[in-house]
């Protein structure tokens, strides 16, 4: 897994914690972080971040639409998500536009993206 750093952290994203169960970011934590008494590391926090699936982004409330198979490569379909989200075959899932595209690996990658493109947040409860 990539290192979080604290500028990836948007409040209310969703990790997993070291007692092996999501929760959200609060305020709390970017206090905890700053705090030059209390010095506890993001790595202190967060064990992981939560990879994304199609479980996760269904419970996102993104539908799913099958468009067929991509006639350059016909061994990768592709499942096109509302919010031009696509996941490939072997999982990759990428925010994209005429030319260029973003990998988008984790759910709080995922909810930045969305809070930034939309000035909400993406409402989901894992």
């Amino acid at each position: 897994m990539e290192e979080i750093k604290a500028g990836d952290i948007m409040l209310n994203n969703w990790f997993i914690g070291y007692d092996g169960k999501p929760f959200q970011w609060k305020g709390y934590h970017f206090g905890m972080i700053e705090n030059e008494v209390e010095c506890v590391t993001i790595d202190e926090i967060i064990k992981s971040a939560i990879p994304l699936t199609e479980d996760i982004l269904l419970k996102a409330g993104f539908k799913r639409n099958k468009f067929g198979i991509d006639p350059y490569n016909s061994s990768d379909g592709w499942l096109n998500y509302s919010f031009g989200l696509t996941i490939w075959n072997d999982g990759r899932l990428f925010y994209g536009w005429i030319g260029g595209n973003i990998e988008v690996k984790y759910l709080h990658q995922l909810q930045n993206l969305f809070k930034s493109l939309t000035g909400n947040d993406l409402k989901i409860e894992v």
